[in-house]
């Protein structure tokens, strides 16, 4: 599997074999990225695709010195779980 950021159409996708298996839509701001949709082929879920999506994102985040406003069910859930990890990642509105 493979994870690549796509800025044009503000994604983060993960492929296998050239093929879409799941993605991240964000949309950047000037201190932020709004995470608000997270999805994984039907076929893939539980194998940890989204975990590795969210890694990709919050790598994404750092290297832009962004915080990461959560809107997607899933983000809002992992800095829920892990608020002490999170915390200073977070943006809140």
């Amino acid at each position: 599997m493979e994870i690549k950021i796509d800025s044009i159409e503000k994604r983060i996708e993960a492929k296998e074999n050239e093929k879409t298996i799941g993605y991240v839509v964000f949309e950047e701001y000037e201190d932020y990225i709004d995470v608000y949709h997270t999805f994984v082929d039907i076929k893939l879920r539980g194998k940890g695709i989204a975990n590795e999506l969210f890694n990709k994102t919050i790598e994404f985040a750092n290297e832009k010195n962004k915080k990461i406003l959560p809107s997607c069910s899933y983000f809002r859930k992992k800095f829920e779980d892990h608020p002490e990890k999170y915390k200073d990642l977070e943006k809140i509105l």
